[in-house]
């Protein structure tokens, strides 16, 4: 009995990180990766990934969750690459980007 249900255990976890794995298989690789290293183990104030869409372009952003946490959003383009943007221009992305869907949480 034990063995059986140590087997069933063993493929539904495979089974849930494959699935994980092909969810995300469009995204750009840098936030492929940063959901693979945060999925095990998930930060205190934890992570949310979004797409959204600002001036006619595709932007992610990553943003902590936790109830006390306090973070600013973190914007990635669409080839994954971090933004850095001015003061004015953040103001604009956080002011008038949409978001587009959320792609991934952890808490």
């Amino acid at each position: 009995m034990r063995l059986l249900l140590a087997l069933v255990f063993i493929q539904l976890t495979f089974l849930s990180c494959s699935k994980s794995r092909e969810q995300h298989s469009d995204l750009p690789k840098s936030l492929q990766e940063m959901i693979a290293e945060n999925e095990e183990n998930c930060p205190v104030c934890g992570i949310t990934i979004s797409k959204m869409q600002w001036q006619g372009k595709t932007v992610y952003r990553s943003l902590c969750n936790g109830p006390a946490c306090d973070c600013a959003p973190i914007y990635y383009d669409d080839k994954g690459t971090k933004m850095e943007p001015g003061y004015e221009e953040y103001i604009e992305i956080n002011q008038n980007a949409t978001m587009v869907k959320e792609l991934w949480r952890c808490e």
